[in-house]
Protein backbone atom coordinates (compact mmCIF):
# COMPACT_ATOMS: atom_id res chain seq x y z
CA UNK A 1 0.00 0.00 0.00
CA UNK A 2 2.82 2.45 0.78
CA UNK A 3 4.35 1.70 -2.62
CA UNK A 4 1.02 2.46 -4.32
CA UNK A 5 0.68 5.68 -2.31
CA UNK A 6 4.20 6.71 -3.35
CA UNK A 7 3.30 6.17 -7.01
CA UNK A 8 -0.06 7.97 -6.72
CA UNK A 9 1.49 11.00 -5.01
CA UNK A 10 3.89 11.37 -7.97
CA UNK A 11 1.55 10.36 -10.76
CA UNK A 12 3.12 10.16 -14.23
CA UNK A 13 6.58 10.84 -12.77
CA UNK A 14 9.40 8.37 -13.33
CA UNK A 15 10.63 7.20 -9.92
CA UNK A 16 14.06 5.61 -9.69
CA UNK A 17 14.73 2.57 -7.54
CA UNK A 18 16.69 4.62 -4.94
CA UNK A 19 13.78 7.10 -4.74
CA UNK A 20 11.24 4.35 -4.15
CA UNK A 21 13.42 2.60 -1.56
CA UNK A 22 13.74 5.89 0.33
CA UNK A 23 10.00 6.63 0.10
CA UNK A 24 8.70 3.20 1.09
CA UNK A 25 11.43 1.99 3.47
CA UNK A 26 12.91 5.19 4.94
CA UNK A 27 13.99 3.62 8.24
CA UNK A 28 14.97 0.16 7.02
CA UNK A 29 17.93 -0.97 4.92
CA UNK A 30 16.57 -3.11 2.07
CA UNK A 31 17.88 -4.05 -1.36
CA UNK A 32 16.52 -3.91 -4.89
CA UNK A 33 15.05 -7.39 -4.48
CA UNK A 34 12.51 -6.13 -1.94
CA UNK A 35 11.35 -3.43 -4.35
CA UNK A 36 11.11 -5.93 -7.22
CA UNK A 37 8.93 -8.22 -5.11
CA UNK A 38 6.74 -5.32 -3.96
CA UNK A 39 6.21 -4.11 -7.54
CA UNK A 40 5.35 -7.66 -8.64
CA UNK A 41 2.84 -8.07 -5.80
CA UNK A 42 1.28 -4.66 -6.51
CA UNK A 43 0.89 -5.54 -10.19
CA UNK A 44 -0.73 -8.85 -9.24
CA UNK A 45 -3.15 -7.09 -6.88
CA UNK A 46 -4.10 -4.62 -9.63
CA UNK A 47 -4.33 -7.30 -12.33
CA UNK A 48 -1.62 -5.47 -14.27
CA UNK A 49 0.70 -6.91 -16.91
CA UNK A 50 4.38 -5.97 -17.11
CA UNK A 51 4.54 -6.23 -20.90
CA UNK A 52 1.33 -4.29 -21.61
CA UNK A 53 0.82 -2.24 -18.43
CA UNK A 54 -2.30 -0.31 -17.52
CA UNK A 55 -1.02 0.84 -14.14
CA UNK A 56 2.73 0.54 -13.55
CA UNK A 57 5.15 1.04 -16.40
CA UNK A 58 8.78 -0.07 -16.23
CA UNK A 59 11.13 2.54 -17.69
CA UNK A 60 14.29 0.66 -18.60
CA UNK A 61 17.36 1.77 -16.63
CA UNK A 62 15.38 4.60 -15.04
CA UNK A 63 12.70 3.13 -12.77
CA UNK A 64 8.91 2.92 -12.69
CA UNK A 65 5.96 5.19 -13.42
CA UNK A 66 2.26 5.06 -12.54
CA UNK A 67 0.39 5.63 -15.81
CA UNK A 68 -3.19 5.04 -14.62
CA UNK A 69 -5.25 8.22 -14.04
CA UNK A 70 -5.35 9.50 -10.46
CA UNK A 71 -8.08 11.71 -9.00
CA UNK A 72 -8.71 12.85 -5.42
CA UNK A 73 -11.68 11.57 -3.43
CA UNK A 74 -14.04 14.45 -2.72
CA UNK A 75 -17.37 12.90 -1.74
CA UNK A 76 -16.19 10.24 0.68
CA UNK A 77 -17.86 10.42 4.10
CA UNK A 78 -15.60 11.60 6.88
CA UNK A 79 -14.78 8.84 9.36
CA UNK A 80 -15.96 9.57 12.91
CA UNK A 81 -13.27 10.69 15.32
CA UNK A 82 -11.88 7.99 17.59
CA UNK A 83 -13.06 8.08 21.20
CA UNK A 84 -10.49 9.40 23.69
CA UNK A 85 -9.30 6.97 26.34
CA UNK A 86 -8.07 7.37 29.92
CA UNK A 87 -4.47 6.92 28.75
CA UNK A 88 -2.17 9.88 28.22
CA UNK A 89 1.49 10.27 27.26
CA UNK A 90 3.21 13.22 28.88
CA UNK A 91 6.70 14.50 28.09
CA UNK A 92 8.69 17.61 28.76
CA UNK A 93 7.18 19.39 25.76
CA UNK A 94 4.40 16.99 24.76
CA UNK A 95 0.96 15.89 25.95
CA UNK A 96 -1.03 13.31 23.99
CA UNK A 97 -4.37 11.75 24.85
CA UNK A 98 -4.56 8.26 23.35
CA UNK A 99 -7.65 7.07 21.52
CA UNK A 100 -9.47 3.79 21.87
CA UNK A 101 -7.97 1.35 19.38
CA UNK A 102 -4.62 1.75 17.64
CA UNK A 103 -2.39 4.82 18.05
CA UNK A 104 0.61 5.22 15.72
CA UNK A 105 3.69 6.72 17.38
CA UNK A 106 6.44 8.26 15.26
CA UNK A 107 7.73 11.00 13.04
CA UNK A 108 5.18 10.48 10.24
CA UNK A 109 2.93 13.53 9.72
CA UNK A 110 -0.20 11.40 10.24
CA UNK A 111 1.05 9.77 13.46
CA UNK A 112 -1.40 9.97 16.37
CA UNK A 113 1.57 10.62 18.67
CA UNK A 114 3.74 12.82 16.46
CA UNK A 115 7.33 13.21 17.68
CA UNK A 116 9.52 15.29 15.35
CA UNK A 117 12.97 14.07 16.38
CA UNK A 118 15.70 12.61 14.09
CA UNK A 119 16.19 9.39 16.09
CA UNK A 120 12.45 8.64 16.10
CA UNK A 121 11.35 6.57 13.10
CA UNK A 122 8.42 7.59 10.91
CA UNK A 123 6.43 4.56 12.09
CA UNK A 124 8.19 3.90 15.39
CA UNK A 125 5.69 2.10 17.63
CA UNK A 126 2.02 1.31 18.06
CA UNK A 127 -0.03 1.67 21.23
CA UNK A 128 -3.34 -0.18 21.37
CA UNK A 129 -5.95 0.84 23.93
CA UNK A 130 -8.88 -1.41 24.81
CA UNK A 131 -10.91 -0.02 27.69
CA UNK A 132 -8.80 -0.14 30.85
CA UNK A 133 -5.82 -1.85 29.22
CA UNK A 134 -3.14 -0.62 26.84
CA UNK A 135 -0.21 -2.32 25.12
CA UNK A 136 2.77 -1.03 23.17
CA UNK A 137 4.80 -2.72 20.42
CA UNK A 138 7.82 -1.60 18.42
CA UNK A 139 7.30 -1.43 14.64
CA UNK A 140 10.84 -2.30 13.64
CA UNK A 141 12.19 1.15 14.50
CA UNK A 142 15.84 1.91 13.86
CA UNK A 143 16.66 2.96 17.44
CA UNK A 144 14.23 0.84 19.41
CA UNK A 145 11.40 1.38 21.90
CA UNK A 146 11.93 0.95 25.65
CA UNK A 147 9.95 0.86 28.87
CA UNK A 148 12.43 2.27 31.33
CA UNK A 149 15.72 0.65 30.37
CA UNK A 150 14.15 -2.51 28.91
CA UNK A 151 13.79 -2.85 25.13
CA UNK A 152 10.35 -3.90 23.91
CA UNK A 153 9.85 -7.25 22.21
CA UNK A 154 6.30 -8.09 21.18
CA UNK A 155 3.26 -6.46 22.81
CA UNK A 156 3.98 -5.12 26.30
CA UNK A 157 1.31 -3.83 28.74
CA UNK A 158 1.46 -0.14 29.66
CA UNK A 159 0.77 0.91 33.24
CA UNK A 160 0.36 4.22 35.03
CA UNK A 161 3.79 5.73 35.71
CA UNK A 162 5.66 3.72 33.06
CA UNK A 163 8.42 5.62 31.28
CA UNK A 164 8.18 5.08 27.53
CA UNK A 165 11.37 5.86 25.62
CA UNK A 166 11.60 6.19 21.84
CA UNK A 167 15.08 5.67 20.47
CA UNK A 168 16.22 5.07 24.07
CA UNK A 169 16.66 8.72 25.16
CA UNK A 170 15.54 10.50 21.97
CA UNK A 171 12.07 11.09 23.45
CA UNK A 172 10.84 10.21 26.94
CA UNK A 173 7.10 10.04 27.65
CA UNK A 174 5.39 9.12 30.92
CA UNK A 175 2.23 7.01 30.85
CA UNK A 176 -0.66 8.57 32.78
CA UNK A 177 -3.98 6.79 33.36
CA UNK A 178 -6.73 9.15 34.45
CA UNK A 179 -8.89 8.10 37.37
CA UNK A 180 -12.43 9.35 37.89
CA UNK A 181 -12.35 12.96 39.00
CA UNK A 182 -8.66 13.38 38.27
CA UNK A 183 -7.10 15.81 35.81
CA UNK A 184 -4.07 15.22 33.65
CA UNK A 185 -2.41 18.28 35.25
CA UNK A 186 -2.64 16.70 38.70
CA UNK A 187 -1.39 13.34 37.53
CA UNK A 188 1.45 14.75 35.42
CA UNK A 189 2.91 16.30 38.57
CA UNK A 190 3.00 13.01 40.44
CA UNK A 191 6.28 11.20 40.79
CA UNK A 192 6.35 7.91 38.87
CA UNK A 193 6.46 4.70 40.91
CA UNK A 194 9.94 3.87 42.15
CA UNK A 195 11.41 0.86 40.38
CA UNK A 196 13.39 -1.53 42.60
CA UNK A 197 17.11 -1.45 41.96
CA UNK A 198 18.87 -4.50 40.57
CA UNK A 199 20.64 -4.99 43.90
CA UNK A 200 17.41 -5.34 45.88
CA UNK A 201 15.98 -8.80 46.54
Amino acid sequence: MELLVAFAARHDEVLSRPQLLDLVWPDVTVGDASLTVAVRELRAALGDDRETPSYIETIRRRGYRLIAPVSPLTDEPVAPAASPSRFWLIGEDHEFVLSEGENLVGRAPDADVHIEMPKVSRRHARITVRGDAATVEDLGSKNGTFIGDSPINGQIPLNHGDELRLGNLAAVLRVVVLETGSTVTELSRESPPTRPSKNED
